[in-house]
């Protein structure tokens, strides 16, 4: 079965890459329209829902079980052109490109668990405060990051018409802080009493270099304190999926 890649820049930068920031390895599902795959970081305290649309030759969806990302994503890396096919059987996939072609083995249905997440479910709650986060803002607090390295803690709040973000940590005493508008406006509900989330995923996010063109919506669901990032870049979208700390 042949499954092509339109585009290997956007494949590996902003599929691939985001994945091996979380998992070693993942399951890849390929359909007649898009290519998606689901995971968490060790502790499931990351959720990670990304998706590449593009059209496809296959008619049924796909598993392709990667046991190491990375290396994945290095073999993708050793391809020049734009484009390229996978042709896929039962436990691997080879690649041919002009004059390159490799073979990576897969493993087999049942051995990479998908994480039981109803994706669905969680996209069905009442998000009722959304705000835009930009690509400076993101690395403002990265900076900040290396002056308070007593805590991974980012509380968001809001007042009047701005979103603040705020690293420190609350529950113990003498930890250094910092706070600063992260967007100059916000629509629903407002934030009156700070809401911590684990600044890890802001290092994730950062460490991804995604460019100017990338939009990034923050969701909050307030009643449950899950957050979502959604992150739209061309044909790709990356959903950062996280619960605030009880406090």
């Amino acid at each position: 079965m042949l499954i092509s890649i339109q585009n290997r820049e956007s494949f590996i930068s902003k599929f691939l890459t985001p994945i091996t920031k979380l998992s070693e390895s993942a399951c890849i599902s390929v359909h007649p329209d898009k290519i998606t795959s689901l995971t968490t970081n060790s502790d499931n305290s990351l959720i990670l829902h990304v998706t590449h649309t593009q059209p496809s030759t296959v008619t049924d969806k796909v598993i392709l079980n990667v046991p190491n990302i990375s290396r994945f994503v290095n073999l993708f890396s050793c391809i020049t052109s734009d484009e390229s096919d996978l042709d896929f059987n039962e436990n691997c996939v080879v690649c041919k490109a002009g004059d390159l072609k490799f073979k990576y083995h897969l493993l087999e249905d049942g051995i990479l668990k998908v994480p039981s997440i109803n994706i669905q479910k969680i996209k069905d709650l009442k998000f009722d405060t959304t705000f835009y986060l930009q690509k400076d803002n993101i690395l403002q607090l990265l900076k900040a990051s290396t002056f308070t390295t007593d805590t991974d803690k980012l509380y968001i709040s809001t007042d009047d018409t701005k979103v603040y973000g705020e690293l420190t940590d609350k529950q113990q005493a003498n930890v250094d802080s910092f706070k600063r508008p992260i967007s100059m406006s916000y629509d629903g509900l407002s934030i009156p009493t700070p809401i911590s989330i684990n600044f890890e995923l802001i290092r994730v996010i950062g460490s991804l270099r995604l460019n100017r063109e990338c939009k990034t919506v923050v969701h909050i669901n307030n009643e449950n304190k899950v957050f979502i990032f959604d992150i739209t870049c061309g044909d790709n979208k990356l959903q950062y999926i996280t619960s605030a700390y009880a406090e």
